[in-house]
Order: structure tokens, then sequence, then C-alpha cells
């Protein structure tokens, strides 16, 4: 507790003028995140004029999101020299700021592969074939899958986790079940080859 009353006291005012500062960025980003993330989706939306369809954008909710994050994130960098932190706390908070866009970007790709989303939409309006929409619907989800799949791996990366030696333990099990099945299925047509030439000679024979 003295420690605490200790380090309060030795505060100095221009201390506190860089938390007031650093306080006054977070709130504008957080007022102008939604104007910002409105203004980035607008401009690959041209001929979009509904500000409404505009605002249901897969991307707009996760540029806002991180916008916010930002914004947090310059706030404890401008803290940084004032208040002498550390090089490893700074690390860990920006591997966390990483973390978090890699989330915020992936939940907006993601978004953009739901069944009522604009580019699915247009997709089914340029194709010729007809798909089923429960078959379109599970497509969706295995890309969608693939998509938080990809971002867990990026965030295990950046959080130092060496992956070389799973990625290769999936690779020989992936292969040794690969070929298992390649032999099964040999096996089978070799079987059903054999069935239907007994069958065909029977019949000739006949």
């Amino acid at each position: 507790m003295s420690r605490i009353i200790n380090y309060i006291s030795n505060i100095t005012s221009e201390q506190i003028i860089d938390v007031i500062t650093a306080l006054c960025l977070i709130v504008l980003f957080r007022i102008f995140s939604s104007s910002i993330a409105y203004i980035i989706v607008r401009m690959f939306k041209l001929k979009v004029k509904n500000k409404r369809v505009i605002k249901e954008s897969a991307f707009y909710n996760p540029l806002r999101m991180f916008f916010n994050v930002l914004g947090i994130y310059i706030a404890i960098l401008l803290l940084k020299k004032p208040f002498q932190i550390s090089d490893e706390i700074m690390g860990f908070v920006t591997t966390a700021f990483e973390i978090c866009s890699v989330i915020v970007f992936a939940k907006g790709l993601a978004a953009s592969f739901m069944p009522k989303s604009t580019l699915v939409k247009k997709m089914k309006e340029k194709t010729t074939k007809n798909v089923e929409d429960s078959m379109l619907s599970f497509l969706l989800k295995i890309v969608r899958v693939v998509i938080y799949i990809v971002a867990g791996f990026i965030i295990l990366t950046l959080l130092g986790i060496n992956l070389n030696g799973l990625v290769a333990g999936l690779g020989l099990r992936w292969c040794n079940s690969n070929f298992s099945s390649s032999r099964y299925c040999e096996k089978l047509i070799w079987r059903i080859s054999d069935i239907l030439r007994q069958a065909f000679y029977c019949r000739r024979l006949d």
C-alpha cells in the first residue's frame, strides 16, 4: 500500500497531462471509429447509396472494433516513455494488439461468407449452376471453418508456439490415412470388378 501511495505522490504534472492525452485519444478513436469504418467500406462500395446497406457490410463492425483497439494501443505507446514501461510489457501489449487484429479481421472475412451476405448473393447471381441452399450452406461453413483455423494458427505463431512439429505430425497422419484409404478403395474397386466379371461370365454361359 505504501508503495502505491509513494508511486502516486511521485507522479509529475507532465505525466498527468500524458494520461489525459491518452484518455482523450481513446475517446476520439471511440467516437470516430464508426465514421472511419463507414468511409473505408464506402470506398469499396461506391455504387451503394444506402447507409444501412453499408453499415450491414461484413467488415463494418470489425473495422469499428479494430479502430477502438487501435486507439487503446496508441494510447499505451504514448505512455511508454513517461511511465518507463518495460519492453517486456510493451511486447505483451503489441502481441495482444496483433491477436485482436487477427480475430477482428477473421471475423469480418468469415462474415463475408454467410448465406445472406452481399458477396454470396453476387456469387449466386453470377453462377450459372443451380446449387441447393443446403449444399451452399455446407460449403460456406467449410470456408468459415478454414478461415478460423488459419486465424488460430496465426495467433499461435504470434504467441511464439512452434507449429512445425504439429504440422509435420498432422501431415504424416494425413499421408498415412490417405494411403490407407487409397488401398482400401483399390481393394474395393478390384472386388466390385471381380463380382461384375463373374456375373458377366455366368450370363454368357447361360
